[in-house]
């Protein structure tokens, strides 16, 4: 409804100048249509209206446990949105429960779909200047994505991957996705990791809205080491509403 999503369009209409980045997910992936349905296509094509934000296609790996074959459809799946309407593209993929630990073949089953996202043709580039061009924001064409643009690529493992995953393909990683407590203990080895902060994502739940230094500190604080964060005081089902926290959370994040 208009109300569930009304929490996400205040944020980004008050942040102009902020990045979004939307993971867009209508069933734990695309589902099984060729498009979304009537309801989801209007709020995807107004978030896409949004030159501060870039939306990106759910799709679940089982850490390289599902069949291959079937994530590709995913993939697959959303650059066809474009068909339908260039108003409803994805502009890249965000791939859930991503390995971690190595094995071989799980590492050659993220460069292959890794390498399918950037093949594909529909999904768009990223169509937003990075911070360090002053967030401009330009659109992109519809017909193609230009060879020095390709679709954004994130991968969620939700704790530090194994180096060998390692992908030049792969712009996104979050490192992180756990509890505030756990994030407190973990402070130190998030800070030794080498990467520069474009290339990191941290997801933090049960922030309790008594934190020293209030919501500001704590993501000023977090997104020294990370770009790209969510943080909720949501204590279970994390994604299932924005929590009381999330209006200081959108007003809190640093441009």
């Amino acid at each position: 409804t208009n109300a569930t999503w009304a929490p996400l369009f205040n944020a980004i209409e008050t942040r102009p100048q902020l990045k979004f980045i939307v993971i867009v997910n209508p069933s734990s992936g695309p589902g099984s249509l060729p498009y979304p349905s009537d309801q989801y296509t209007t709020a995807v094509q107004k978030l896409n209206a949004y030159q501060n934000v870039q939306t990106v296609g759910y799709v679940r790996t089982d850490y390289a446990n599902r069949n291959v074959s079937t994530v590709l459809v995913d993939i697959s799946t959303y650059a066809g949105w474009a068909l339908n309407s260039s108003a409803i593209a994805m502009h890249g993929i965000f791939f859930d429960e991503a390995p971690h630990q190595y094995v071989l073949e799980a590492v050659e089953y993220m460069q292959v779909v890794n390498k399918a996202v950037k093949d594909a043709t529909g999904l768009q580039g990223d169509k937003i200047v990075s911070r360090s061009q002053s967030m401009f924001a330009v659109q992109k064409p519809d017909s193609e994505t230009p060879a020095d643009n390709p679709p954004q690529i994130i991968h969620n493992p939700g704790v530090i991957p194994d180096t060998r995953y390692n992908d030049t393909n792969t712009d996104i990683t979050v490192v992180f996705e756990q509890s505030y407590p756990v994030y407190i203990s973990m402070i130190d080895i998030l800070a030794a990791l080498p990467g520069d902060r474009s290339k990191y994502s941290y997801i933090v739940n049960s922030v309790p809205s008594t934190i020293k230094g209030g919501m500001k500190k704590f993501v000023d604080e977090i997104s020294k080491r990370a770009e790209f964060l969510f943080v909720t005081d949501n204590t279970e089902d994390f994604y299932e509403s924005f929590g009381a926290g999330w209006t200081n959370f959108a007003e809190a994040v640093p441009t």
